[in-house]
């Protein structure tokens, strides 16, 4: 026979207990916990505020900014796992490649070690000579492998830079462009383009040949078409010699494209210097195996880019003269300058 048990008030329903309401505990929603930062974020917050206020200040010196762009820059990118991999060296400039950038990558690329190189590459294009002593010396290290890192641009002879490279790292927005030699803002096939046009029409209309012939004596040095003719087979030269460079000549299909065919399509074939040979048509002139789309290096150019782009915004708001360029290792830091008066006379 089981133990009758009676309950006491305090264990008896609130019915039989007493007429009182039971005491409710009001629950709200659950709030957020505080917000902490670790070392490394509060460091990184820490160096962007002060350089946003160096920003701000009209009287602040350029070598100021530069300081503490470059401190910012190298606490928000420095701790990616892409420098475990890489040697990362950068060309990020808005306006043409020059022999000076040639000596900050050479200074950059000094003391490498075994890892490949990585370059982080954003330019219109600018010296021939200057952008293949860059993708040479790139090549020359200790790996003797050399990738590229496409965020937006690689126009030109920013394109020939990639001539030498092992793997192209691309995206959505990346493009490539044709190896087109411009002087005076005038592209160097233009001139042969026009005599070869004019030819074309004495051919259709021969009793103008006599107007064509005067105006081309009065217009045209015949030493100009032959200059402009050879700055072109100067850059074809170029791009065969450094994709020989790369050791093989696999590119598009099971045989590919020779290096020589590569450089010829690269500098003859496109009909604007603007074009843009976007990850598809890249494909189809250095090969499936060359082109990566989006990986680990490009979205990692792509962080590069981002914070760069809000630096220039940045130094910018005071002073729309101020620009910033970044060529050579990240321990070097940014380069804050007025923008230059002019550009080089040859470039692509």
């Amino acid at each position: 026979m089981s133990d009758l048990i009676t309950p006491t008030p305090s264990q008896s329903s609130p019915k039989s207990a007493s007429n009182e309401a039971p005491l409710l505990t009001e629950v709200g929603p659950e709030q957020p916990a505080s917000p902490t930062l670790s070392a490394s974020d509060l460091k990184r917050f820490n160096t962007f505020d002060r350089f946003r206020k160096l920003a701000e200040d009209k009287a602040t010196k350029p070598w100021e900014l530069k300081k503490a762009a470059s401190e910012y820059l190298v606490a928000e990118l420095g701790e990616d796992p892409i420098f475990k991999k890489y040697n990362v060296v950068f060309v990020n400039d808005e306006h043409a490649l020059v022999r000076t950038d040639v000596d900050d990558i050479h200074s950059a690329l000094k003391n490498v070690d075994t890892r490949p190189v990585l370059l982080v590459l954003n330019s219109p294009g600018g010296s021939i000579e200057a952008g293949y002593f860059i993708s040479k010396l790139c090549r020359e290290t200790p790996s003797g492998r050399f990738e590229v890192a496409v965020p937006r641009r690689a126009k030109s002879a920013a394109t020939l830079i990639c001539c030498g490279a092992d793997a192209i790292h691309m995206g959505s927005l990346s493009e490539l462009g044709p190896i087109d030699p411009q002087i005076d803002e005038m592209p160097a096939l233009g001139l042969k383009n026009a005599v070869q046009h004019l030819a074309g029409l004495v051919k259709t209309t021969p009793e103008a040949a006599e107007m064509f012939a005067s105006y081309l004596a009065k217009a045209l040095k015949l030493e100009q078409l032959g200059y402009y003719e050879r700055v072109v087979e100067s850059a074809e030269q170029y791009a065969t010699h450094l994709l020989d460079l790369r050791g093989d000549a696999t590119t598009t299909g099971e045989k590919g494209l020779e290096p020589k065919t590569i450089a010829h399509r690269l500098v003859h074939e496109y009909k604007d210097h603007g074009f843009v040979i976007d990850v598809k048509e890249a494909r189809g002139i250095f090969g499936e195996a060359r082109i990566k789309r989006d990986t680990e290096e490009h979205r990692f150019s792509e962080r590069v880019y981002d914070e760069l782009r809000l630096i220039q915004i940045l130094l910018t708001q005071n002073a729309k003269r101020r620009y910033m360029y970044l060529v050579g290792s990240l321990a070097d830091g940014l380069t804050v300058a007025e923008r230059p008066a002019t550009q080089p006379q040859k470039e692509t």
